[in-house]
């Protein structure tokens, strides 16, 4: 049985769950409007994501898993919404709960329903087929690891 030392886990951005701490409330307070220019995507994340990309509009990110040198090992496709676009980024809350490993009682990496994060590399995509076929082009797709002690009619 092979170990693992260290994991660090990333989404197109980085994400870890810990099941120890609890994320407190926090005081919402009303930003004053922002002095760049909001709801419209630079060129560049505009030709990457397409012009589909509004807010409200349900799309597919990624939350993938890498090794200590920052190198994608696995990951999977997520549900998320889009909440606000700045020009150089998307805001997106993730609608469900994905794992790339869990322990006992604990999901130690992965997102959960409400996390939020801001989508910088345009990594996002209409369906999850696309941000699926797009795992798969990258050799990052997620492979459940099923290890049994016997076999059954060897």
């Amino acid at each position: 049985m092979s170990t693992y030392r260290i994991f660090l886990f990333a989404i197109l951005l980085s994400f870890l769950t810990n099941c120890n701490n609890s994320p407190k409330p926090k005081q919402v307070v009303q930003e004053p409007a922002a002095v760049e220019e909001e709801g419209k995507l630079n060129d560049a994340l505009n030709k990457k994501i397409g012009s589909w990309a509004r807010e409200g509009v349900e799309c597919y990110g990624l939350v993938v898993l890498t090794n200590s040198k920052h190198v994608v090992q696995t990951g999977k496709s997520v549900k998320t919404v889009i909440v606000r676009i700045n020009s150089d980024s998307l805001k997106v809350k993730v609608l469900e709960d994905v794992s790339l490993g869990q322990k006992k009682d604990c999901n130690l990496l992965g997102v959960t329903v409400g996390y939020t994060f801001w989508e910088s590399d345009g990594d996002l995509f209409q369906t999850r087929e696309e941000a699926d076929n797009f795992l798969k082009s990258k050799g990052w797709e997620y492979k459940e690891k099923k290890t049994r002690k016997f076999k059954i009619g060897d």
